[in-house]
């Protein structure tokens, strides 16, 4: 049985470890667009104050993401520590 057990484990595994490679590559793409943007921002924000233009909106979406990264990135290593957990017990 528990033979069994280990061979799912290990299927589901491979299923959802694709499937997170899948979504790794695709957040890691939009982590480097989300620095070029804030190297963008930093760039032109200070050309924009000169030209009396509001950047509070660029500065609340920039800490809002970093907000969001740092959630998704907790949740991340929390998955990885229980599946790291669950492995050993198999």
């Amino acid at each position: 049985m528990l033979t069994h057990l280990r061979h799912h484990f290990n299927r589901a595994k491979k299923f959802l470890g694709d499937g997170y490679g899948h979504v790794a590559k695709w957040a890691g793409d939009v982590d480097r667009l989300a620095g070029i943007g804030r190297r963008a921002f930093s760039a032109i924000s200070p050309i924009l104050d000169d030209f009396g233009v509001s950047t509070t909106q660029g500065v609340r979406a920039i800490k809002n993401y970093d907000q969001l990264r740092h959630g998704v990135m907790e949740a991340d290593h929390y998955a990885r520590g229980h599946a790291a957990r669950i492995e050993g017990l198999l």
